[in-house]
């Protein structure tokens, strides 16, 4: 009864918003659909929802995702509250963890990743037979009579090894002087 009306425009763009006071649970609820979330994203829609609830003494309790979510939009997030909170985070489903607890996405029901983002769920993460494979496999595919796996394999190996023996580095040494 408050709002702008209808064909006005609001705070964000590629965003189409209503939101409503449900008496039976004495609280409000605000539904979001956003048409771009590159344009603008769940931490901008979800922060400003924030900022208002607390400007108007309201708690609030949660949100949730109706649908799939793409990656790259969790993963903005997860990178906004981790410069935000001065958090060191390198797994994704850390960082997934992380959102699901900083947006309340657990609060109504909840939030299985698998379920939920696009890339997980149409299998677009998963490793291919090479990636998951044994070591002991690569080897002996290695040393097979094949052209592949190759060179080009056992390098990315050994970046993808001294890569972790660095991160391994980086975790032993964060945070001490």
């Amino acid at each position: 009864e408050q709002g702008r009306g209808q064909d006005k425009p609001g705070k964000f763009k590629a965003c189409r918003a209503i939101g409503w006071y449900l008496n039976e649970h004495k609280m409000a609820q605000v539904s979001i659909n956003l048409t771009d979330y590159a344009t603008t994203g769940l931490i901008n829609v979800y922060e400003e929802c924030r900022k208002i609830a607390k400007d108007l003494k309201i708690a609030v309790v949660g949100s949730q995702l109706v649908g799939l979510v793409p990656l790259s939009a969790m993963l903005a997030a997860a990178d906004h509250y981790m410069d935000k909170e001065e958090l060191f985070i390198t797994e994704e489903s850390q960082k997934i963890r992380l959102v699901i607890e900083r947006l309340g996405l657990d609060a109504i029901d909840k939030f299985k990743p698998e379920d939920r983002i696009i890339e997980y769920v149409v299998g677009l993460n998963k490793p291919g037979p090479l990636l998951s494979s044994t070591v002991e496999s690569f080897v002996r595919q290695l040393g097979a009579r094949s052209s592949t796996p190759g060179g080009g394999s056992a390098a990315a190996l050994m970046a993808a090894m001294g890569a972790s023996l660095g991160s391994m580095v980086g975790w032993m040494t964060f945070g001490k002087r």
